[in-house]
């Protein structure tokens, strides 16, 4: 009976131990908010190589596509960038609907040399909702939705889009 506080000293160090860890851990692996964002006000159709426009999930009944597009034309490509210029803070009400939802992913060109951790791409999973567009960067610490109405008729565009797409999940 005598050893149980000592146990519960043990448990709680290695627990905020494990917790502080985790926490470093993720400030190195992911990205700043900011440094995306000045990235992204950067970018121009010679720096990124191309633009790929896929499903979230495969089978999911609100993809905005099921097969991955690519986009190699580059007015297309600064259309898109030119609207992700324009990205604004933006909180999403809790009960939104959600009518599609893709990953949007930019190739940098090898010779760009990008201001990220993953130098070579940078994705956002972007979502139409009944508000509107909204875009949400990965590997970012934090949690940060972006509204981003020019992209909605390029992307359904691009992908040939009618309805929701996938498996009834």
């Amino acid at each position: 009976m005598k050893n149980y506080p000592k146990i519960w000293g043990t448990l709680f160090g290695l627990v905020v131990f494990i917790f502080f860890g985790l926490l470093i851990y993720a400030g190195k692996t992911s990205e700043n908010r900011g440094s995306i964002l000045q990235t992204i006000n950067t970018l121009n159709n010679v720096r990124v190589s191309s633009i790929i426009i896929a499903p979230e999930n495969p089978d999911w009944k609100i993809n905005l596509t099921l097969d991955a597009v690519r986009v190699y034309d580059k007015n297309k490509v600064d259309e898109i960038i030119f609207g992700l210029k324009k990205l604004t803070e933006k909180h999403l009400t809790k009960g939104a609907k959600r009518l599609w939802k893709c990953k949007l992913i930019l190739k940098f060109d090898k010779s760009y040399t990008a201001n990220l951790k993953n130098k070579e791409k940078l994705t956002f999973i972007v979502f139409n909702t009944d508000e509107g567009l909204f875009i949400e960067m990965t590997n970012t610490m934090g949690y940060t939705t972006y509204a981003c109405q020019e992209l909605k008729p390029l992307l359904e565009g691009l992908t040939d889009y009618q309805k929701p797409l996938g498996g009834n999940n």
